[in-house]
């Protein structure tokens, strides 16, 4: 199976929560399309271009890069734009509200995914695959989009729940994605050669330099971290919380279903457990709702065992999520449906993949569409479906 060979095979579009009006307010709200490019990377690009604080545009919520997506944003009326394109992006003006658009002001997202490189054994099992996911739903996990930031199963935010401050700052400075540009990889390949000597090494990155520098200044490595940028750090800390909540989970399923009716499948973060052909009694035992981890968050029952048993294996407390606050960092507390059902699920009929497909190797592509509530990973259901 192959996701997004091109960003036409996966075309997500945002359904908004809020009616916007003709009559000019405070903030105009705009269509925001865009491919290959990530929405913090659009929200600075606008910004840059109109020379607004990136404070000021709203939106909704993060959209992948590798995608066709289309989403809504709102920036001050005053900048009295109807269109504007820029590379990969281009934004019309549909309406005006009277306040910026927040993070969580949507419905739901409508997906429409090419799968390709199907071979013949994948197809055969999805009408009874797609007859469960009607069903029983499947299991709400954060996906690998969600742990860009985790690098060689390391947690940023775990290593400041603990402590260990240093090593939080050094993962940042010296770690790195195959997929980032080699100009940075280079310079943090050079920061871990002279890590005891931070103070004769010069880099041209920007937010690495600042780090450096404020380290160098006051030797306080907190304050040091606290020179990343608070949407990095912001994206560190979800990057754990969600771990917890996806570990979590995986114990009540196994404390709940037979091992045999559980498939696991590989994502970035470990191993996640999908469960086939729920019964009533079963899903009775499972909670429906489970609450995102922190020091507030209140478990009873197996929710407790299972909370309690992770936490032990990861060598904290629910005392010490609390840590997070030295860095300005807070894990709330939200309740999350355990188990989604995607809306409208349909599969067209298989095609030939013109992309994969070679002499004497025959491979096939189909198109999902589906709608999912706000917060939840498409993906998810395709891992459900083929298993990978």
């Amino acid at each position: 199976m192959k996701l997004k060979q091109q960003p036409v095979d996966f075309i997500v579009e945002e359904l908004p929560s809020q009616t916007w009006s003709e009559e000019k307010q405070a903030h105009a709200v705009y269509r925001l399309e865009k491919e290959d490019v990530d929405t913090f990377a659009a929200i600075r690009a606008i910004a840059r271009k109109l020379r607004l604080p990136q404070a000021e545009i709203g939106y909704a919520g993060l959209k992948d890069k590798h995608a066709h997506s289309t989403q809504y944003i709102t920036l001050p009326a005053h900048c009295n734009i109807g269109t504007m394109k820029l590379p990969g992006i281009t934004i019309q003006r549909v309406g005006y509200l009277p306040q910026k658009i927040q993070i969580g002001d949507l419905q739901a997202n409508k997906f429409t995914i090419t799968i390709r490189d199907l071979q013949a054994a994948d197809l055969r099992p999805l009408p009874c695959i797609i007859d469960d996911i009607r069903k029983s739903g499947v299991p709400n996990y954060y996906d690998s989009q969600r742990f860009g930031s985790v690098i060689d199963g390391v947690f940023i935010a775990k290593l400041l729940i603990q402590g260990h401050d240093e090593g939080a700052v050094k993962q940042v400075l010296t770690s790195y994605q195959k997929s980032e540009p080699k100009t940075v990889k280079d310079e943090k390949r050079r920061i871990a050669a002279h890590w005891n000597d931070l103070e004769h090494i010069q880099v041209t990155d920007r937010v690495l330099s600042y780090v450096i520098s404020e380290y160098t200044t006051t030797h306080d490595w907190q304050k040091a971290y606290l020179r990343i940028p608070a949407h990095l750090r912001e994206i560190h800390a979800n990057a754990y919380q969600s771990y917890l909540w996806n570990e979590t989970f995986k114990e009540l399923l196994q404390a709940t279903v037979d091992k045999k009716r559980l498939i696991p499948v590989q994502y970035a973060a470990g191993i996640l457990l999908f469960p086939t052909n729920l019964t009533s009694a079963e899903t009775e035992k499972l909670p429906k709702t489970l609450y995102t981890a922190s020091e507030t968050a209140v478990y009873s029952g197996l929710e407790l065992a299972a909370f309690k048993k992770i936490l032990t294996r990861e060598n904290i407390t629910q005392t010490d999520l609390a840590n997070l606050a030295a860095v300005n960092q807070y894990l709330k507390a939200r309740p999350r449906d355990t188990f989604i059902t995607p809306t409208n699920l349909t599969a067209t009929e298989p095609q030939p993949d013109e992309l994969n497909t070679k002499p004497h190797e025959e491979r096939w592509k189909l198109t999902l569409s589906f709608s999912l509530t706000k917060g939840s990973y498409a993906t998810i259901i395709t891992k459900r479906l083929f298993g990978h």
